[in-house]
């Protein structure tokens, strides 16, 4: 469960995110729409423990993002849409890279033949359709920003 209550984020004169409340049941999905500078990102941040708010409480399966990050952490995953240190990373690389920086051991994980992958329009193919073995920057979105 995702509980907002009155969350503001400022950055000096700046409010970033002006008073958000909401709640997140178990099961249910949800998304964040708005025009760009409309806070989403830095509500997301806040969510997972990247920033702070300035006002409000923002709690994650009943722990504290401010007082209990580590335990915040734990119980999430967040993987921004682009980023410059796995762009070009095939999908199971990238697990691998990750569970790694949190201990996790991947031997047993499948992977996909060196050289299988070839990117085609804003989607990778790759030998036996295996999504694995695609690029992670393809897996993440359908389009970039021009």
């Amino acid at each position: 469960m995702i509980a907002v209550e009155h969350v503001t984020k400022r950055y000096g004169a700046h409010t970033a995110v002006a008073d958000v409340s909401f709640a997140i049941g178990p099961g249910e999905v949800v998304g964040f729409l708005g025009p760009n500078g409309a806070g989403k990102s830095t509500l997301l941040k806040m969510l997972s423990t990247w920033l702070q708010p300035s006002e409000g409480k923002v709690a994650i399966d009943g722990h504290d993002t401010v007082r209990e990050p580590l335990a915040v952490r734990r119980s999430l995953g967040y993987l921004t849409e682009h980023n410059a240190l796995w762009d070009g990373m095939r999908v199971d690389r990238f697990l691998r890279f990750m569970a790694g920086r949190v201990g996790w051991r991947a031997r047993g994980w499948p992977s996909a033949p060196r050289g299988s992958c070839r990117p085609a329009r804003s989607r990778a193919f790759c030998a036996s359709d295996s999504p694995s073995a695609a690029r992670a920057s393809a897996s993440a979105s359908a389009w970039r920003p021009r």
